[in-house]
């Protein structure tokens, strides 16, 4: 699922053992230079922790745009949980 601040990509975790998935956190190279992909990384990082999502059962792929930066941790938090929401991941 895209917004315009990043994508989320999500499959079923395959270890059966873990009750919760993980997570990563990807910024491309076309996007900018290490300092760029280092803190939109760590903006996404700030998004997913400030949500409940120690339960979501799921693999997911946290893909940072040329947005993502620009925006505060609060707001991809906020936007990072709708999408969350809509698509049935939290439960």
């Amino acid at each position: 699922m895209a917004t315009p601040f990043f994508s989320l990509y999500y499959k079923d975790s395959e270890s059966p053992d873990e009750p919760t998935g993980r997570v990563a956190y990807i910024a491309g190279k076309k996007n900018g230079n290490a300092v760029w992909r280092n803190r939109a990384k760590r903006k996404l990082r700030a998004a997913w922790g400030l949500n409940d999502v120690s339960a979501v059962p799921y693999d997911v792929l946290l893909v940072a745009n040329k947005r993502t930066v620009n925006q505060s941790a609060l707001m991809l938090s906020q936007v990072l949980n709708d999408v969350l929401s809509q698509e049935g991941l939290l439960q």
